[in-house]
């Protein structure tokens, strides 16, 4: 607006606009606003730590829960392990074992399995297999030795040197039973002959009768024990089931002196698990135990 002349302008009022809201709540209210923003990132701080704390309790549990995994397997392993071993030791001890009976004749064999475990072992399954010095395999090239004809040969080549042995053992008797008849002489009167006679003619019957019954028993003996082992420990066909300590033997007779006899058996040990071995390699597992056992 232009200024006319003679006529003043008078200045533009201010007008001053009243707050309806005190200075003291808008402080107040800021500080409420302000915390409030706290309380919020003070809570937002504590859900984050707990949850990160909480993730790390989970990774710790986690971390514990796997190594408690591993100490668990590794204890189960070392005890079937253990297990392994111990039934592999008691497996080791079945025994096959081949002896040549060239003193008798040069196709002679002798086969036997011995159970030296512990433990019974069951379904055994024994091959004898007849190979040449080369390895060849000649399925049909034994058969079983006589055991009586066997039995009367050990008897007639076991007598001279049992014989000998005898002979040796009552010279050896002799010289125990004179050292006694000495001793007890010497405790008689050396005056009194009738008394030396009476003892020295009863002490002559009773070990004249006693050195004739060591011969004569411990001969029959000898022969006793050759027939029953032979004719009875030998046999025609395998045991199937062997007991601790027990043990199935067999003659055969090779139809040549060049073939060489091998075992090759199959058992069950105790525990169900099947072992094959040979009478030159150790065992070797061939099949689990039945779960259901």
């Amino acid at each position: 607006m232009k200024n006319f002349v003679g006529y003043t302008a008078e200045p533009p009022t201010t007008v001053v606009e009243h707050n309806p809201i005190p200075d003291v709540l808008q402080v107040a209210a800021a500080w409420g606003t302000a915390l409030g923003a706290v309380g919020v990132i003070a809570a937002v701080a504590t859900f984050w730590f707990q949850w990160f704390k909480t993730r790390q309790e989970r990774e710790e549990r986690t971390a514990q829960a796997h190594t408690e995994r591993q100490r668990h397997e590794a204890q189960i392993k070392a005890l079937s392990q253990a297990e392994d071993d111990r039934l592999a030791a008691q497996a080791r001890r079945i025994v096959p074992a081949i002896f040549s009976g060239n003193i008798v004749s040069n196709t002679l064999w002798n086969l036997r399995i011995d159970n030296y475990s512990t433990d019974v072992v069951s379904k055994m399954n024994i091959d004898i297999i007849i190979s040449d010095r080369n390895g060849n395999i000649f399925p049909y090239g034994y058969r079983l030795a006589n055991r009586a004809g066997l039995a009367e040969t050990m008897i007639s080549l076991f007598a001279p040197a049992f014989s000998q042995v005898v002979d040796a053992l009552g010279v050896r008797f002799n010289q125990y039973i004179e050292a006694i008849r000495t001793a007890t002489l010497s405790l008689v009167d050396p005056n009194d002959p009738e008394q030396i006679a009476t003892i020295t003619a009863k002490f002559n019957a009773e070990f004249e009768h006693a050195n004739l019954q060591l011969n004569e028993q411990t001969s029959a003996t000898l022969q006793a024990q050759v027939n029953h082992a032979i004719q009875t420990q030998l046999t025609d066909e395998w045991r199937t089931i062997l007991a601790p300590g027990q043990f199935t033997a067999m003659a055969i007779e090779t139809t040549s002196p060049e073939y060489v006899p091998h075992l090759e058996i199959q058992f069950e040990d105790a525990s169900g698990y099947r072992w094959k071995r040979t009478d030159t390699e150790g065992p070797k597992r061939i099949h689990e135990s039945d779960p259901l056992r």
